[in-house]
């Protein structure tokens, strides 16, 4: 069932509504109604043009279009979507470092994860941990006596 506000559902009837000739080289939206894509700056002041009508003043400032992308990643991220489910809905390139960077987990999560963390008992062990399992030493003073019977020292 698709929801009545949903942007898809609306933007497929416009698709169908008004086709396009050659979907591929023509922007989604465009400034001029034509070929003219919306470009960053044009769109940031829009969105600052809005926002000064419903926000105070001081909130203005802490939003962009950029913001409103690295909050649909966090979002995502905290819905457990997958890395590459984040990129393709952000609309990152596959493999860009864009989630790594912007898709942060919420304050909660960390604790939640640190919590788990300190619960836990750790038994693995490092290389530098693990037994003596060879005579290294005997090995060596093999080494060294082939090394003199070779150099005739």
């Amino acid at each position: 069932p698709c929801l009545p506000f949903a942007a898809a559902r609306h933007l497929a009837e416009l698709e169908l509504r008004f086709p396009c000739l050659d979907r591929q080289a023509t922007p989604l939206f465009t400034t001029d109604g034509l070929q003219a894509p919306f470009r960053h700056s044009p769109v940031d002041a829009r969105l600052r043009a809005l926002l000064v009508r419903a926000l105070p003043a001081s909130e203005v400032g802490k939003y962009s279009m950029h913001s409103f992308r690295i909050g649909l990643a966090c979002a995502l991220l905290e819905a457990g979507a997958s890395r590459d489910q984040i990129h393709s809905l952000c609309r990152w390139a596959p493999n860009s470092p864009s989630d790594v960077l912007y898709a942060r987990p919420n304050p909660e999560a960390c604790v939640r994860w640190i919590s788990r963390a300190a619960a836990v008992a750790v038994t693995s062990v490092t290389s530098a941990n693990l037994p003596r399992i060879d005579n290294d030493d005997v090995a060596r003073v093999l080494s060294q006596l082939s090394d003199r019977a070779l150099t005739g020292g």
